[in-house]
C-alpha cells in the first residue's frame, strides 16, 4: 500500500462577525460536521475494542472505500459572481480503528 500523508481538515478561522448574527451553538465546531464518523450497534459488534476507548482519545482510522458520487457545479452567488461547488462521497467498505499506537500504521501514514 502506498504511503499516505495526513491532511488537517480543520475549518479556517471565521471572519469576525457580530455574535448576534449567529445562533448559539452554530459554527462552534473545529471541523466540518460531515467529516464525523458514527458507528451504530451493528458496526460496534464488528469492532468491539472501540467500546473500551474513552471519549476524547485520539485514534487512527484506516479504511478502504468506494467512490459513490462526484459532483462539480458552478453556482451563481447573490453578488453575481460564480462559485465552484464540488463534493465527493465515499462508501467505506472496510475499516480498522486503533488507539494512539503510532507504529500501527507507519507503513501507510507519514505525519509531518
Amino acid at each position: 500500500m502506498p504511503k499516505m500523508k495526513l491532511v488537517s481538515m480543520e475549518k479556517p478561522k471565521p471572519r469576525k462577525k457580530s455574535r448576534r448574527d449567529v445562533p448559539e451553538g452554530v459554527g462552534d465546531d473545529k471541523y466540518p460536521w460531515n467529516l464525523r464518523l458514527s458507528l451504530d450497534e451493528e458496526q460496534v459488534k464488528k469492532l468491539p475494542h472501540v467500546m473500551k476507548m474513552n471519549a476524547g482519545k485520539e485514534v487512527y482510522i484506516m479504511a478502504k472505500a468506494d467512490i459513490t458520487r462526484i459532483t462539480n457545479n458552478e453556482v451563481q452567488t447573490q453578488t453575481g459572481g460564480d462559485k465552484r461547488d464540488r463534493s465527493i462521497e465515499f462508501q467505506i467498505t472496510d475499516i480498522s480503528i486503533q488507539g494512539n499506537e503510532k507504529d500501527v500504521f507507519t507503513e501507510s501514514f507519514d505525519e509531518e
